[in-house]
């Protein structure tokens, strides 16, 4: 009987011995990530945070042979907007390789006419091309410098202040610093008489001209 007891007891124990042994073996096999490269991730996804574009811009020009710098910003570049690309068109079109940054949705288009004047648009980004073509004289947003001061032909004149709400088609004239414009018309005039800062966003829509004036700056 004593003999049965140790038999039994003997058995229980390497039963216990054998789980331990088990769970050690499980333990012992869990494999830990010690490098970058032992990271285990789909196929298709990409740690990029940037990404490369093909800009296709023609230039319908007002003046043939003469070149027109094509810049393109991130956001609008009276608000602050930075600098992504700058070339020259050739024989009214330019091609180039750009890189913006992955999370981006549109961007700014600057023409440069020979006389300094400029025309701005904004682009959606779509795919892996921004293609887009500036006409004689038409465009969403121009920036062009004028004679006139603000002294007259100004329907409101704002010296300073902060968000200039635009709801008619007007000539707004700003004299002063201002915390940034809405424009909700899409078909008024805004003229910068003297050195103006605009710390926020300045939203302009549709067929508003920005106008700055002679020896002004923005």
């Amino acid at each position: 009987m004593k003999k049965n007891k140790k038999i039994l007891i003997l058995g229980a124990l390497l039963s216990v011995s054998l789980v331990a042994c088990k769970k050690d073996t499980i333990d012992q096999t869990a494999s830990a990530v010690e490098d970058f490269t032992d990271l285990k991730v789909p196929s298709d996804f990409k740690f990029e945070t940037h990404r490369n574009l093909n800009l296709n811009v023609a230039v319908d020009e007002e003046v043939s042979g003469y070149k027109y710098e094509i810049r393109v910003y991130d956001a609008m570049p009276v608000a602050g907007g930075g600098l992504l690309y700058s070339g020259y068109s050739s024989g009214g079109q330019l091609s180039a390789d750009i890189t913006v940054p992955q999370s981006l949705k549109s961007v700014y288009l600057v023409k440069v006419a020979p006389d300094g004047s400029s025309t701005m648009t904004r682009v959606e980004l779509s795919g892996t091309t921004i293609s887009h073509t500036f006409g004689k004289g038409k465009s969403g947003k121009k920036v062009v410098v004028v004679s006139p001061d603000c002294s007259s032909g100004c329907t409101q004149t704002i010296n300073s202040g902060g968000y200039l709400n635009i709801n008619n088609s007007d000539t707004y004239c700003i004299t002063g610093n201002i915390s940034g414009i809405n424009d909700n018309n899409g078909n008024a005039t805004i003229r910068i008489c003297g050195n103006v800062t605009i710390s926020g966003n300045a939203s302009i829509k549709g067929n508003t001209t920005l106008e700055i004036t002679d020896g002004s700056s923005l």
